[in-house]
Formats: C-alpha cells, sequence, structure tokens
C-alpha cells in the first residue's frame, strides 16, 4: 500500500495541470455563455511565453463580457476548493494537494486584485 506523503508527492504535478486546465476553461466557458467566442485550436493548456511574456495558460476569445470571463476563474477555484476540502477531510488526506491547487488559484487572482493589474482580477478591479 502507498502511504499518503507519497500520494501527495505523486498528485502534485498532475493536481496543477489540472487546475490550469480548469482555469482556462473556465474563461472559454464564460466566454461562450456571454456571446463571446473562443478560438479552441488556440487554447493553452500549458505554460510558456506568448507575445514576450510569460503565462500558465492562454485562452484566445472574441467578445464575451470580459467581467464574467475575468471572475470565472475565481468562482471555480473557490468551489473546488470546497469541494476537494470536504472529501479529504472526510476519507482521504493527499486530496488536500488538490484544494490547495485550488486555493492557490483563488489566493492569485486576488493577488492580482491588489497589486497585479495585468492579471485576471486586476483586469476584474479595472472593469468595475
Amino acid at each position: 500500500m502507498i502511504p499518503d506523503w507519497a500520494w501527495i508527492l505523486i498528485l502534485i504535478l498532475p493536481a496543477g495541470w489540472l487546475r490550469l486546465v480548469g482555469h482556462e476553461l473556465s474563461h472559454a466557458v464564460a466566454c461562450v455563455v456571454t456571446g463571446g467566442t473562443v478560438d479552441w485550436a488556440r487554447l493553452r493548456l500549458w505554460p510558456g511565453r506568448i507575445d514576450g511574456r510569460w503565462y500558465w495558460g492562454w485562452c484566445y476569445r472574441a467578445g464575451g463580457d470580459d467581467l464574467w470571463i475575468g471572475i470565472a476563474p475565481a468562482g471555480k477555484a473557490t468551489a473546488l476548493t470546497v469541494c476537494w476540502l470536504v472529501p479529504a477531510a472526510l476519507w482521504w488526506d493527499p486530496l488536500y494537494v488538490l484544494a490547495a491547487w485550488e486555493l492557490t488559484d483563488v489566493l492569485w487572482w486576488w493577488a492580482g486584485w491588489l497589486w497585479r493589474p495585468d492579471s485576471d482580477g486586476g483586469r476584474v478591479r479595472r472593469l468595475l
């Protein structure tokens, strides 16, 4: 049987990538729901440079409501943090890794609101 600490190490990278996928897809879904279009062929679900700047991922889109598109990742991450904390507390400790990754997404969004105008939180703050 694999000990819990080993599962935590095993889950760190895949859980981080799943957080990234969920983050970018939340932008895409919010865009489509608010009437915009997404260039699905150019959806970047991995880190890298775009136009000389570093991004964890990227969603190419046209139209849609910028406010909802910017808020979507924070809502997704907040909901999933709670969704992973409950089973982690009740059944299996390694699920805290998934909750921790989602919590980093929430904190990163709020850091953008406060200090980073070029991030999702900063863009939403400018729109309000």
